[in-house]
């Protein structure tokens, strides 16, 4: 099983609801009777990863899936109400869809109502001969499907992090050969305040949301700064440390 593929097994925020992918497909049972065998299916070939929705309930639940390219047919991310998956084998349209060429993974993250998206694509190869590390795109995608668009490219290199705020609000997103570029948008994907660059490649809030750090690890010297973030989302450097 490959790292995109994990985890296996995925639960609704409520747990009522349990989805599995096999072969071509993305399995819903419900969680608490798998005697009742599948409820709802998404037949999707070659499907690469998927990821469910955080949701107060089942009609607002939403499944998200990828597939690579393949045959010179671009790969894709599209997004599905689960409510209107049925169990046989012809899905229904995406609500939500955005291509892409040259990517062997996609990383999913929802925000925490449920309402977009943030695919990470990634290659092995970087066909500009730029990045040892491949190459690396961020596209956003509105659940609803108002909006899909690819996340402006902060700076050449890789994709070190992209966090959601924990109300899902703002977005942030580190980026780039050292020092490193971080930059916040807003939940429609609009910049909202540019941080600068400095040597860093994780990001972590704090769980409501104001407080976030930028940190510096792995083979980099270890710089954490701590930042307040106000409501308008212009952002406040309140300590660092190393």
């Amino acid at each position: 099983m490959s790292k995109e593929a994990w985890p296996a097994l995925q639960l609704s925020s409520d747990e009522d609801l349990l989805a599995h992918m096999v072969n071509n497909t993305v399995n819903v049972y419900k969680s608490r009777n798998f005697a009742q065998g599948v409820q709802y299916k998404l037949p999707l070939k070659n499907v690469g990863g998927f990821g469910l929705s955080p949701g107060k309930d089942n009609a607002s639940l939403k499944l998200a899936a990828w597939t690579p390219e393949s045959k010179g047919a671009p790969g894709f991310v599209g997004i599905w109400d689960v409510a209107a998956l049925g169990k046989s084998q012809d899905a229904p349209a995406p609500v939500a869809r955005r291509s892409f060429f040259r990517a062997n993974s996609v990383r999913l993250y929802w925000n925490a109502p449920g309402t977009a998206l943030l695919a990470i694509t990634a290659s092995d190869v970087d066909v500009t001969n730029q990045s040892y590390y491949g190459e690396q795109k961020i596209h956003y995608l509105a659940a609803d499907g108002s909006n899909d668009c690819l996340v402006p490219s902060l700076k050449d290199g890789p994709i070190h992090d992209a966090q959601w705020s924990p109300d899902g609000a703002f977005f942030i997103v580190v980026a780039g050969f050292m020092p490193a570029k971080t930059v916040l948008f807003d939940a429609k994907c609009k910049p909202v305040f540019d941080l600068g660059t400095g040597p860093y490649n994780i990001i972590r809030w704090n769980p409501q949301g104001r407080f976030l750090a930028l940190c510096g690890f792995g083979n980099l010297p270890g710089d954490i700064t701590f930042l307040d973030k106000k409501a308008d989302g212009k952002c406040k450097v309140i300590s660092q440390v190393r």
